[in-house]
């Protein structure tokens, strides 16, 4: 609370547009989703190779990142692919598309830590 105070903060954390050149221009880092057409096909393709899956829990996840994605509920985005914790969920490594799903996690990673930074 100090260091907000005096301006610290601010001054230590630089804006989640200058850390990665794709949320350029961008208000907010949720933006990426609805203003990035790359960024939408990536997630759905992802809900289809999940939604494919055998086991009934990835195919779920496949279902809440396809309803999330419908909505345009980042949250829910972000919980169909992460952890609680923040991390990549684990997905078989035989999926069809499991590098599609992999991608789908740097995305969703990138776009949490550029909402971290949002919020600092």
């Amino acid at each position: 609370m100090l260091a907000d105070a005096v301006g610290v903060v601010d001054s230590s954390v630089q804006h989640f547009t200058l850390q990665s050149a794709e949320f350029a221009g961008l208000d907010h880092p949720d933006e990426l989703l609805t203003s990035n057409v790359a960024s939408v096909q990536l997630l759905m393709a992802a809900t289809g190779a999940l939604g494919r899956a055998s086991a009934v829990t990835f195919s779920a996840k496949g279902s809440e990142l396809e309803q999330a994605l419908t909505a345009s509920d980042i949250v829910g985005v972000l919980a169909a692919l992460l952890t609680d914790q923040g991390f990549a969920r684990k997905f078989g490594e035989k999926i069809v598309g499991i590098d599609t799903i992999r991608h789908a996690h740097e995305l969703a990673l990138r776009i949490a830590k550029a909402r971290h930074q949002a919020d600092a």
